[in-house]
């Protein structure tokens, strides 16, 4: 099943993935892991034109769990062509709940939040890496949501809390106990901390309490407007500074949500009976709809005015949808 999916940023410039690097500290911090760290010569490798990135690709990173195993993929985009091909893919030796892209010392990361108890990082432009690049600790549970904005990481965990992280560094800031899990964590403009879990959603540090009519699914945020998508099919949407009552309310399928996407002025469903649609966010008026013959996981908007989306067989789709984001 593919869960996320994600950019990095455009701009990216290179001719062939750095080589991998051995932590024997991470290694060992992985062991029970058992993970299989194998030498890959690489100076000696024929070089590949596939593994060159130009400037105006956009490439797309997504994970993919199955029953054996669960692993990243970067896919790049060509506009011009309307297509895409994979460029690499990363083995990870944990289920993936949530990841985040993140720029620490002018490289680009991919942060995972797995089943294990520290958040996995990982170099995206590596090659076969057999290990994170860095392990964030503080966690004693499974890591099951993470996001960020441009100062903070914020991270939830089954360990009945969430972590700030300083991005600049890379540390912990704070860690906050809190009463329920953390299954979904998003963050206002304003810098309010929505927290979904179960049937709930909560205001951090409001007294604030949504109940929902199934179990979340999503949380987004956008400006001061929070999303959320549900079991029971429906999207709502709040604004963080009176969250008493929704904005708007819409019952998008019988189906739960599995997909949720926020970018400019529109929003994005996509759910388990194959259908995508595009609201307007003002409104929730259909922009667009499509319909697959196959079950839908996940759904991403880019501002090239394509959808990506993951169906059930575990295949990234492209959708190209004519003047999105035009009001």
């Amino acid at each position: 099943m593919i869960n996320c999916i994600g950019f990095l940023p455009k701009g990216i410039n290179v001719k062939k993935l750095n080589k991998f690097e051995k932590d024997e500290e991470i290694i060992k911090k992985l062991e029970h892991l058992e993970l299989p760290i194998i030498e890959n010569d690489y100076e000696n490798e024929e070089s590949d034109t596939n593994e060159c990135i130009v400037e105006s690709d956009l490439i797309i990173y997504l994970s993919l769990n199955n029953r054996d195993l669960s692993y990243f993929q970067f896919h790049v985009y060509d506009e011009e062509m309307d297509d895409f091909v994979i460029h690499h893919d990363i083995y990870v030796f944990s289920s993936i709940n949530d990841t985040e892209y993140l720029n620490f010392n002018n490289k680009h990361y991919v942060a995972l939040a797995t089943f294990e108890n520290n958040i996995m990082v990982y170099d995206a432009l590596v090659k076969n890496p057999m290990t994170p690049q860095i392990l964030l600790e503080g966690h004693s549970g499974p890591v099951m949501s993470i996001t960020k904005n441009n100062t903070y990481m914020y991270s939830g965990s089954e360990d009945l809390s969430f972590i700030t992280w300083d991005l600049e560094k890379l540390c912990s800031v704070k860690k906050t106990p809190l009463e329920y899990i953390p299954e979904k964590i998003c963050l206002t403009e304003n810098k309010s901390v929505i927290i979904g879990s179960k049937d709930k959603v909560h205001v951090f540090n409001t007294e604030y309490e949504i109940k929902l009519e199934g179990t979340i699914h999503n949380l987004v945020a956008n400006g001061d407007n929070f999303y959320i998508s549900d079991s029971s099919g429906a999207l709502s949407i709040y604004d963080v500074r009176n969250p008493t009552v929704p904005k708007n309310h819409i019952k998008v399928s019988e189906q739960p949500l599995t997909g949720l996407d926020v970018l400019e002025n529109v929003v994005a469903v996509s759910s388990l009976d194959g259908h995508i649609n595009v609201f307007d966010t003002n409104n929730l008026q259909v922009k667009f709809s499509h319909k697959i013959k196959n079950e839908i996981h996940s759904v991403k908007l880019s501002k090239e005015n394509v959808l990506f989306f993951g169906d059930g067989d575990d295949n990234l789709n492209i959708k190209k949808v004519e003047d999105l984001f035009v009001c």
